[in-house]
């Protein structure tokens, strides 16, 4: 693997990955381990705000396939994609760990996170003077 290749990995592609593994650990934690704490009441905003982060990281993932410094429609859907496919798998997997459950709203709220993040890049790419690539 060439320098350059190494360097885009991890500034671009690790933190996805380290992000994604950072959501499956918290996915296992059964529920009888977590800390009596009342911001789990907001439990909807803490999965809108892990899967933000997640969309960021998955975006700039994938700048491998996509041309740097414009942003992307196609790039912004593939994000969305898989960042929904992965919140899907996520609550599937938790269906097996003791004393929690899947729920289709905790997977809702974690496209809404990634479609936030897509938009603000849209939004900081366009506000900088970044160029747009039309639709593909």
């Amino acid at each position: 693997m060439s320098d350059t290749l190494k360097g885009s990995f991890f500034r671009d592609q690790l933190p996805a990955i380290v992000w994604a593994i950072v959501i499956f650990i918290g996915s296992s934690i059964p529920s009888d381990d977590f800390p009596d704490m009342s911001i789990f009441q907001y439990d909807k905003l803490i999965h809108i705000t892990i899967f933000y982060i997640f969309g960021l990281c998955i975006y700039r993932a994938f700048s491998l396939f996509w041309v740097k410094g414009r942003f992307s429609w196609s790039r912004g859907l593939f994000t969305l994609l898989t960042v929904s496919i992965y919140g899907v798998v996520d609550e599937f997997h938790q269906r097996y760990v003791p004393g929690r459950t899947a729920d289709v709203w905790d997977a809702t709220a974690d496209t809404i996170g990634c479609a936030l993040a897509v938009v603000s890049i849209y939004l900081y790419m366009s506000n900088k003077g970044g160029k747009t690539l039309p639709q593909s």
